[in-house]
């Protein structure tokens, strides 16, 4: 096959990828709300996972949100983690802000701010859906999003969400009962197709 023959094969098959995009607010590629089925990640650098995970190959662990923990006195104030005190807390002499924040990122654990019980009966039912998914359909569904952009249509008051790149995963764990780890499962990173084709045709 020569090099033009190639070429309108895949321009063909690009037109054809396009015709079949979704780019109604149905689609969670381009309206992102969370829903049962996802789990969001708080406090953490998109870039910092994305060189954890995929430049370096390492799986991080899904944690469930921090409860407060409360120092109760019968005769005084309540002073809980997240009191005004807290935020004036000064690092240890020589570390930065910056250096306590990848101390705790290298500990490689994903924050969530699901309870342990829910965050464990989510992922359960997603890692479900998944195997399922490859056993029968022979590909993967599972996917982080990394990177948001809010957007909105001109003329329109909502404002939308829209994850910017797509990392296939894959949910481990070593035995039953116990935590979730995340893995990038070695295949294709993915741009939001959707967004592109929305964007380009002036709808954002």
């Amino acid at each position: 096959m020569d090099q033009s023959a190639r070429e309108i094969i895949e321009r063909e098959f690009e037109n054809l990828r396009e015709k079949l995009l979704d780019l109604t607010m149905r689609n969670q590629l381009l309206n992102f709300r969370p829903r049962s089925r996802t789990v969001e990640v708080v406090n953490h650098d998109p870039e910092y996972i994305y060189s954890y995970l995929v430049l370096n190959r390492k799986k991080m662990k899904l944690a469930p949100r921090i409860e407060e923990e409360e120092t109760l006195d019968p005769d005084g104030p309540i002073l809980c983690e997240n009191s005004p005190s807290d935020e004036l807390e000064v690092p240890p002499e020589g570390i930065s802000p910056e250096e306590n924040l990848m101390e705790v990122e290298d500990e490689n654990i994903l924050q969530t701010a699901l309870t342990e019980a829910e965050l464990q009966r989510r992922l359960f039912y997603i890692n479900q859906r998944a195997r399922t998914m490859i056993q029968e359909q022979g590909y993967n569904i599972l996917y982080l999003a990394l990177g948001f952009l809010e957007w909105r249509t001109e003329g329109e008051p909502d404002i939308r969400r829209a994850p910017l790149v797509l990392v296939p995963v894959s949910l481990e764990r070593r035995r039953a009962g116990s935590s979730f780890s995340l893995r990038w499962d070695g295949s294709e990173i993915i741009t939001n197709m959707s967004l592109q084709a929305t964007a380009q045709g002036g709808g954002c």
